[in-house]
């Protein structure tokens, strides 16, 4: 079986990513970038191949149907199809929607601070996430700083791709049809879904909005 956060991991390490002023955890990795991971269930390369017209802040919603490709070592080469090769379409919660509008802000800030060291790199214009000079997130990174909100957050350490299991199997407790989850995680077919996860027959037809926002603001 999957490891996974419970609902009470969950809400702590919402609470940790959330913290605003002098809670603030100071790291290289945007706290969003992790809060995107954390309310959409989205595979860390497509969190990495995100940009910003894929964003809709006016209608909550962000597009996923790109994927960051890596060489050995995990140095980005290319953004190419998700791994399925399908589109979704996700509906943001009000957590998630804030902490991308206050990291749109932020990057702009770094990116003046950057200035000529900012990439040209073509391949890499308007990435939601990026590095100090707006090359892609680096995964030893990102995996050094998730470690770090976990010890903070007192939770197990576990990676990042966890996360994405962590989403599924929260809706899955919540009784979410396993349709949901499959569009959610963006499989083509509920298989995968249903040898994954447990499968619960009857229950309340909700959202992963509904589901995920709630434990955030326990």
């Amino acid at each position: 079986a999957k490891v996974s956060y419970t609902s009470e991991q969950y809400a702590c390490l919402m609470a940790v990513l959330t913290a605003g002023g002098d809670g603030a955890l100071k790291m290289a990795t945007p706290s969003a970038y992790f809060i995107t991971m954390l309310s959409t269930g989205a595979r860390p390369g497509e969190i990495d191949a995100l940009r910003w017209d894929q964003v809709d802040f006016d209608h909550r919603s962000m597009t996923i149907d790109h994927a960051m490709k890596r060489a050995d070592g995990g140095r980005p080469i290319s953004i190419g199809e998700t791994k399925t090769g399908n589109r979704r379409d996700v509906e943001m919660n009000d957590v998630l929607l804030s902490s991308l509008r206050r990291h749109r802000t932020q990057q702009v800030e770094r990116r003046l601070a950057a200035g000529p060291m900012w990439t040209g790199d073509p391949r890499w214009a308007d990435l939601v996430f990026t590095s100090e000079v707006g090359t892609p997130v680096d995964p030893s990174h990102a995996r050094r700083d998730f470690k770090k909100v976990c010890a903070h957050a007192e939770v197990p350490k576990l990676s990042l791709y966890e996360m994405r299991h962590t989403v599924a199997s929260l809706m899955v407790d919540a009784d979410v049809p396993l349709r949901e989850v499959a569009d959610l995680l963006g499989h083509k077919d509920m298989e995968m879904v249903v040898k994954r996860y447990r499968h619960r027959t009857d229950g309340i037809v909700t959202s992963h909005v509904a589901v995920l926002g709630a434990l955030v603001t326990q």
